[in-house]
């Protein structure tokens, strides 16, 4: 029974060995404007699940497909503060290693705390005081972006990128939301199985 146990793990963790296959990891601190002007930030991280390259005219052109995971805030004074977690697939293209273009896909959910007074009327017909009131949404959004190498030598880009997005249910109906992201982006060290 044993020898049958340690051959099942032996071969259930051969499925997740890569052997010389790097997979690019990259870390992002950004500012998040909601709507462009409510500031705020957002860190994400990102790991490539699938790498292409292809030459064009001697030129290699490089494909990546990474899994994304983000944790964002803002806030919109006077109204509402707003915390954002999302998972997503993004796309990354690059020429050379100067400039990267990307588009990133994700789902996410949305939480808005109401700024200011809240009153929740009982059934009695009294009002009732509320602090933070919030209600939660679903936010799928697309994004397109670049990153720009800061130094040939550093592993460090500057990455900015716009997100539309919509915010569901708003009462019966979709809200748009925009996300402008402009920060760094870190390039961690390859992790070789």
């Amino acid at each position: 029974m044993l020898v049958k146990q340690l051959t099942f793990c032996l071969l259930f963790s051969s499925l997740f060995l890569n052997a010389q296959e790097e997979k690019e990891r990259f870390l992002s601190i950004t500012y998040l404007g909601e709507f462009i002007t409510h500031p705020g930030f957002e860190v994400s991280y990102a790991q490539a699940f699938k790498q292409i390259s292809k030459f064009k005219k001697e030129k290699e052109i490089k494909y990546s497909f990474a899994y994304t995971a983000s944790l964002g805030n803002y806030i919109h004074y006077g109204s509402h503060f707003g915390s954002i977690v999302e998972a997503g697939i993004k796309r990354l293209k690059s020429k050379g290693k100067k400039c990267t273009r990307i588009v990133e896909f994700e789902i996410g959910y949305f939480r808005q705390f109401n700024l200011g007074e809240t009153y929740i009327i009982q059934e009695n017909g009294s009002a009732e005081k509320r602090l933070l009131t919030s209600r939660g949404y679903l936010l799928p959004s697309l994004s397109i972006g670049f990153a720009s190498d800061i130094h040939k030598e550093q592993p460090i880009q500057l990455y900015s990128a716009l997100k539309i997005g919509g915010q569901l249910p708003y009462n019966t109906t979709i809200i748009p939301r925009v996300f402008l992201n402009i920060g760094i982006t870190y390039k961690l060290s390859s992790n070789e199985n």
